[in-house]
């Protein structure tokens, strides 16, 4: 009974060989998902790495993995990313940590966002492949701290020489703001190809980022996801972090 309501509103798919048809069921749909009721992390991973993203939503008491490639993709790539001076500002005193505590990061986006599409099982194959990658694909928090208190954070993943947003949230104005020009500056000293951001909203086009069409960022994405993944600080100070990259 489940495949067929959902093929009524998605392309079906059954698991990560059939990852290649993606494009082509998504075109011929005119959609930008398809499902699958796998949501294990083998098959978390394999969407990572094929440059889809994986997302989750319970349909009649089953949590699903719904595999989404945008019609238009924001890229930012190295040397675009653009700091107001408001948000160099509010960097004072605060901490970025990558990986600190992933857990916490974690369930501090459910909290935030209690309806949105992080379903408990696609949080527990996150938190699996965080501990053990899989083909290159590693979850990553990405934490703003105010002394001890977590203020403000993302999860993304890493896969090759691209950094893939997820979703985040914060508790104090101008923190995530903060944490996303912080964390741009050090994906770039790092020396990853670009930052993947996801779907297209103008705070991305402000930032820098660039709007490719899906053949073209499934390409862009392809061409970096064997490379080796650089390595990211454990943390740094966002105020030293900025100044710094004023001066570059």
């Amino acid at each position: 009974m489940l495949p067929v309501l959902l093929g009524r509103l998605f392309p079906v798919i059954s698991g990560p060989a059939d990852l290649g048809l993606v494009p082509d069921l998504l075109e011929r749909s005119g959609a930008e998902f398809c499902a699958c009721l796998r949501t294990d992390p083998v098959m978390v991973a394999r969407t990572c790495r094929a440059g889809f993203l994986p997302m989750s939503e319970d349909f009649t008491g089953h949590q699903v993995l719904l595999v989404k490639s945008h019609e238009e993709r924001c890229v930012l790539e190295p040397g675009a990313l653009h700091v107001s001076k408001s948000t160099r500002r509010r960097a004072r005193g605060l901490l970025l940590r990558v990986d600190h505590d992933f857990d916490g990061c974690l369930g501090a986006i459910v909290d935030h966002h209690p309806d949105r599409w992080l379903t408990e099982s696609l949080c527990a194959s996150l938190r699996s492949l965080h501990r053990v990658p899989i083909d290159g694909v590693r979850p990553r928090s990405v934490e703003i701290y105010s002394g001890s208190d977590l203020v403000a954070g993302e999860i993304g993943y890493t896969c090759g020489g691209a950094y893939t947003s997820m979703t985040g949230f914060h508790r104090v104005s101008g923190t995530g703001s903060v944490q996303l020009a912080t964390l741009g500056t050090l994906l770039e000293r790092s020396g990853f190809a670009f930052w993947d951001l996801g779907m297209v909203i103008e705070y991305k086009i402000a930032l820098g980022s660039r709007v490719f069409v899906r053949d073209e960022f499934l390409a862009r994405y392809a061409s970096v996801a064997a490379l080796a993944t650089p390595a990211l600080p454990e943390s740094a100070r966002c105020e030293t972090v900025l100044v710094d990259a004023s001066r570059d």
